[in-house]
């Protein structure tokens, strides 16, 4: 009786990142919270994660953490102030980006890049972002009468 033993050595699992959801719809001039969800990391101050919108174009920067520190530089001014990463939530292999304030021109496709080290891997979520059409505080055109027609001012 022969027995053969075969070693099979397979790579290492390679980095992913996955969609808590893949679209996100949320109010004008409301918060909401985007998220990314990633492979497990050996350490965070490896950990690079960027958020950028990438729809309509041109594309920008939303939020930049390069290999553990916050990096403002390539910020788009729309979002500096308003978008911010959770950094509690990155123990948990979660990439969660806080947009506040939000305007309907956040509305769009944003890319969330995860890296660690040089591994790395991306997918990207659809913002909506409505407002609710006030009519108490529209003013509709009234009709002026003058001789036989109807003017609307």
């Amino acid at each position: 009786c022969i027995c053969l033993i075969i070693l099979i050595c397979l790579p290492p699992a390679l980095f992913t990142v996955g969609l808590q959801e893949s679209s996100y719809e949320a109010e004008l001039h409301e918060d909401v919270r985007l998220v990314c969800l990633f492979s497990t990391v050996k350490s965070l101050s490896d950990l690079t994660v960027i958020w950028s919108r990438v729809e309509p174009k041109p594309a920008v920067d939303v939020y930049r953490l390069e290999r553990g520190r916050e990096n403002h530089i390539y910020t788009s001014a729309a979002f500096i102030k308003r978008a911010q990463l959770i950094h509690e939530q990155l123990n948990e292999n979660r990439a969660v980006l806080h947009l506040k304030k939000l305007q309907i021109k956040d509305s769009g496709t944003y890319r969330c890049i995860v890296k660690e080290g040089d591994d790395g891997d991306y997918k990207q979520v659809t913002l909506s972002v409505t407002g609710a059409f006030d009519l108490q505080n529209t003013q509709l055109d009234k009709p002026v009468h003058k001789g036989d027609s109807c003017l609307y001012l």
